[in-house]
Order: C-alpha cells, then sequence, then structure tokens
C-alpha cells in the first residue's frame, strides 16, 4: 500500500477549481467536480481540510483500482459576454476599416464611370472634328491629310481594342453587379 507522501506527487498536477463561500460565520470550500465540501469557521483550515479530502479520494480510487476513473479537472470557459466586450474596439476597427475600403472602391467607381463618360464623347466628336475643314483643303493636302489620318488610326487601332475590351469587360461586371438590368 502506498504511503499519502507517494501519492501527492503522482496527483500534484491536477488542479481542481476551488470554490470559496461564506454560510455565517463560516467558510465553505468545496470542489464541484468531485462533490467535496470542507466547512470552517477559518479559511485556512477549510482549504487544508477539503485538500486532505481530495488526498485521501484519491488515494481511495487508486487502491481500489478505479485510477482509470478518476475525474480529470474542466477547463473552464471564460463567459461570452465578457469575449464580446474584449474584442469589441477591434469588431470596431474592422468595420471602420471595411467603410473605408468600400466608400474608395465606390469612389474609384465613379471616377471610372466619369472617365468612361468623357473619352466615349470624345470618341463620338473624333470623326466630325476629323472631317470638319475638309472643304477648305486642296486636293493635294486632302491626300497628306488622308495618309496622316490612316497612319494615325494604323497606331491607334490596338489602344483601341485594348479600350473596347476593357469597356465591355467594366460594362459586364457593372451588368453582373446590379442584377443583369
Amino acid at each position: 500500500m502506498k504511503s499519502r507522501n507517494e501519492l501527492e506527487p503522482q496527483h500534484s498536477h491536477l488542479q481542481y477549481r476551488v470554490i470559496l463561500t461564506r454560510l455565517g460565520a463560516d467558510f465553505v470550500v468545496r470542489i464541484p467536480e468531485l462533490g467535496l465540501i470542507a466547512k470552517d469557521p477559518d479559511m485556512h483550515q477549510a482549504y487544508l481540510r477539503l485538500e486532505s479530502m481530495r488526498m485521501d479520494y484519491l488515494k481511495k480510487m487508486i487502491e481500489c483500482g478505479y485510477e482509470d476513473e478518476i475525474i480529470l479537472p474542466r477547463q473552464h470557459k471564460k463567459k461570452a459576454s465578457r469575449f464580446f466586450w474584449r474584442q469589441l474596439p477591434a469588431l470596431f476597427f474592422l468595420s471602420l476599416v471595411i467603410f473605408i475600403g468600400s466608400m474608395c472602391f465606390y469612389l474609384a467607381q465613379q471616377k471610372l464611370t466619369a472617365v468612361k463618360n468623357e473619352v466615349r464623347a470624345k470618341v463620338l466628336r473624333l470623326p466630325s472634328r476629323l472631317c470638319s475643314n475638309l472643304d477648305s483643303l486642296q486636293p493635294e493636302q486632302i491626300d497628306k491629310y488622308g495618309k496622316t489620318l490612316l497612319n494615325f488610326l494604323d497606331r491607334a487601332r490596338p489602344t483601341t481594342r485594348k479600350l473596347c475590351a476593357y469597356f465591355s469587360a467594366v460594362n459586364a461586371e457593372a451588368a453582373k453587379g446590379s442584377g443583369g438590368k
């Protein structure tokens, strides 16, 4: 049979939650997991009694061969409300970041729409500008003007294709975002 000194190091790592309450002039100390309660007018004596009861309980469980059935201490969870209030500053900061990000996205979308409308208006005015002074030109100037215009159009074709593809993609995204209206 093992002595008390041999049992103590083996189970000293088990840290049970101890609850202390006052009942009249006495202190009541208890370990809810094990169902152990000690009562004494002196708080220290009540705790020592409880600790002695705990060790006796563990010793009896081991002596009877029920070591595997010893109730282990529970991990106590903190209350969710405390967690929420502790996380409130982080939640506020996160919502502020989301708000600022969405405002930046909205302003960028507005700027993109304005640029798209401006480019569209300039492109629509381009033919009228190009052809507005053809009546006042001499035939050789018209040939030179035509060659310059064709050269310009050849150089502008890749950029025009890229712009058309970009605006088509933007319009498709806008249609998708607004529910296909």
